[in-house]
């Protein structure tokens, strides 16, 4: 449902989950994570992670036993840290689509809410409501990747093979 101010107009979406990935590339020179054997292992991360307590806190608890070897505020180089195999990161869990992308089972998911906003005179032109309207679709509770439950099997779904074209492995 939507929640209307007298302004903007805002509606939950889906979740983003957040789990800790490595590279097959990393994996095969360093063996597979687990609890363990993290102290041996190596980290990104980005400072968008740096929020204390709450859902971030088993990330960090996480990270203190290991070694945080690089950090990248941008998106793209935190992700592509990883994809490189310079250490294990937290990446959304749609990147399983990347067939170098292996989830490393540490006990750590993070799970955020999604929302839309849109200011709600806007949302009355025709144009600008089918793409909030398509938005809302893409990232709701019932696509795929962003249901309440984490799903790590997304292969054959449009959304897999749309992300798999951004990524230059489809």
């Amino acid at each position: 449902a939507d929640q209307k101010g007298a302004d903007v107009t805002v509606r939950r979406l889906g979740t983003v989950h957040l789990i800790p990935m490595a590279s097959r590339d990393y994996i095969e020179r360093r063996g597979m994570p687990t609890l363990e054997t993290i102290e041996a292992h190596d980290f990104v991360t980005t400072p968008r992670y740096a929020a204390r307590g709450g859902p971030w806190e088993p990330w960090h608890r996480l990270l203190a036993r290991g070694r945080l070897v690089h950090e990248a505020d941008a998106s793209l180089t935190f992700g592509m840290m990883v994809k490189v195999g310079l250490g294990i990161g937290l990446v959304t869990s749609f990147n399983i689509i990347d067939p170098s992308a292996v989830p490393v089972d540490l006990g750590v998911e993070v799970r955020l809410p999604i929302y839309a906003t849109a200011l709600t005179e806007r949302l009355e032109l025709p144009a600008t409501k089918v793409v909030f309207d398509l938005v809302c679709e893409l990232l709701g509770p019932e696509a795929p990747a962003f249901g309440p439950q984490m799903r790590l099997d997304l292969g054959g779904t449009p959304m897999a093979a749309n992300y798999a074209r951004i990524i230059n492995t489809g």
